[in-house]
């Protein structure tokens, strides 16, 4: 009885981590999944969404830099196939891959610790951004996941090396660079603190830099033939979905290439720019995980021994730095700042739980912490009005437009054309796809249409044909003066009490024509 006692302690605390995983993932799944349909589709989400439906639809797809990367659309064409075509399946892929980024972090438990893995793992869950874009039609979540996986594999692949594991490497790469640019920014991270280790003999003495070349030396023979593997797998996944499967061979070059050349490009000439600390407020105001980020990071440097500290810290040092430099400011962007931040919270926190020092505090910083995303989550995703100003979204769509595209899906359009050529086509495109729908206003339109969708410019000689505009609000834009926000703003804005004024705004313009008038002028041809 007594030399069972061990092995019955060890299966009871392996079933409670089980237990804790499966109720992470299920509060994760609540709180993505709930409502999914119901928010209005982002101007990207409806291209994304559009895109997918017609390589759903047997079109053929071909890469454009501009939408990012295949593995999206052909995840999406895949779930339309197998569950079917909607605003909520749409918005699934994405959903389930943001509960799967629980998965890496339970696999990565040994280095996280047994109290570490569960904080990752439960600011994940409640943090407003992985929850409000984790229930967004976009590319972030698959790199999110590519991410963790990638160090998974590196790490497990160190302590104990195997052919598999090298494989894995290389498919996830090739899926990673076949999703977004941002694998770019991500392996070349990576790449930079493997040199700093070499170069500047970081985590001398525990690892010397002579004792890591002459173990890579040793190593480099034994696993050429892994590294060859994995290349090959890296590869084929990469070729099966840029060539389109194997229809589109150009797709091969402009996976790099073009895409490196587009998005350099928006750096030198901003389509989004932002100032270098445009993250930051975002971070400090609504992921309480940025607080604990910041003394994780002194334990971190102070423990210069430990190469899985120091590599999380580089990590987090080297995201703010580098996506504060670029010139492409969207919300979406903090996932990759926030991953990093998450495992060295956690690690942090396990050291003060394990070590019995500042329990209490640790404790409750993070009770706080939890609490802060919960309230943040709740309100972003399922009280607040979808187009209200927020430092959490960009360009969300209103209300309204969803309700138009209610309207025209019910018109009869024996009795006229609907035709779509301003600001609303997109997510009208999406909203759309089972309706007749003309995208543009050729020679004529006036003679055949119910409804026309256009902007300001083009109201004189709509309205002189007949019809009568009324313009309802698209999307909105908000740049809030930082200083005005934080010293007199805040309690108003963080209260929830008011909504900030907008700086910019997008409406739509929705041109109707009676029936009979449309029918007299049937008559008169």
């Amino acid at each position: 009885m007594t030399s069972g006692a061990p092995g019955t302690q060890a299966y009871r605390s392996e079933l409670t981590e089980y237990l804790w995983l499966v109720a992470l993932l299920a509060m994760a799944a609540g709180l993505r999944m709930y409502q999914l349909a119901e928010t209005p589709f982002h101007h990207d989400e409806s291209i994304h969404a559009y895109l997918s439906y017609l390589l759903w639809d047997g079109h053929a797809y071909r890469f454009d830099p501009v939408f990012h990367g295949p593995f999206l659309y052909w995840t999406n064409a895949l779930m339309y196939s197998v569950v079917g075509v909607s605003d909520f399946t749409a918005r699934l892929a994405p959903a389930l891959s943001s509960v799967a980024l629980l998965l890496p972090l339970w696999l990565l438990r040994d280095l996280l610790g047994r109290i570490g893995w569960k904080v990752a793992a439960a600011l994940l869950v409640l943090s407003p951004t992985f929850t409000y874009y984790g229930r967004f039609l976009a590319h972030d979540n698959y790199c999110a996941i590519f991410t963790l996986l990638l160090v998974y594999l590196a790490s497990s692949d160190y302590r104990k090396p195997t052919a598999w594991r090298m494989i894995a490497m290389g498919l996830v790469i090739g899926l990673f660079l076949a999703t977004k640019a941002v694998v770019f920014i991500t392996l070349g991270m990576f790449t930079a603190f493997a040199i700093l280790v070499f170069a500047l003999n970081t985590f001398a003495p525990a690892m010397p830099r002579a004792l890591l070349w002459q173990r890579t030396l040793q190593w480099l023979p034994y696993r050429k033939w892994h590294m060859v593997m994995g290349l090959l797998a890296l590869l084929a996944s990469y070729t099966a979905l840029y060539s389109s499967f194997f229809t589109h061979w150009a797709g091969l070059y402009d996976g790099i290439f073009a895409s490196i050349q587009y998005w350099a490009g928006q750096h030198n000439e901003p389509r989004i720019p932002g100032p270098v600390y445009y993250y930051l407020p975002r971070l400090l105001l609504h992921e309480p995980v940025s607080w604990l980020a910041l003394p994780a990071l002194v334990w971190a440097a102070r423990g210069k021994q430990d190469p899985w500290n120091l590599f999380l810290a580089f990590w987090i040092v080297a995201a703010l730095a580098i996506y504060g430099f670029a010139q492409e400011k969207v919300p979406w962007l903090l996932i990759h700042m926030l991953l990093p931040m998450l495992l060295l919270v956690g690690r942090w926190v396990d050291h003060l739980w394990q070590s019995g020092n500042a329990r209490l505090l640790s404790y409750g910083l993070l009770s706080l912490s939890l609490c802060w995303s919960l309230r943040e989550t709740l309100w972003l995703n399922f009280q607040m009005t979808p187009a209200a100003p927020h430092l959490l979204t960009y360009m969300a769509t209103t209300v309204e437009l969803k309700n138009t595209a209610r309207e025209i899906r019910e018109l009869d359009t024996s009795e006229g054309q609907i035709f779509l050529s301003g600001r609303a086509t997109w997510p009208l495109a999406w909203y759309l796809r089972d309706s007749h729908v003309t995208f543009e206003l050729p020679i004529g339109w006036e003679q055949t249409a119910l409804l026309v969708e256009a902007n300001e410019d083009e109201r004189e000689n709509i309205e002189a044909a007949g019809f009568t505009g009324h313009t309802y609000p698209l999307m909105s834009w908000w740049y809030p003066n930082m200083w005005q926000l934080f010293s007199t703003g805040l309690p108003t804005y963080l209260g929830h009490r008011a909504s900030p004024p907008l700086q910019d705004k997008y409406d739509y313009i929705v041109f109707r024509r009676s029936t009979n008038d449309l029918q007299k002028r049937f008559e008169n041809d």
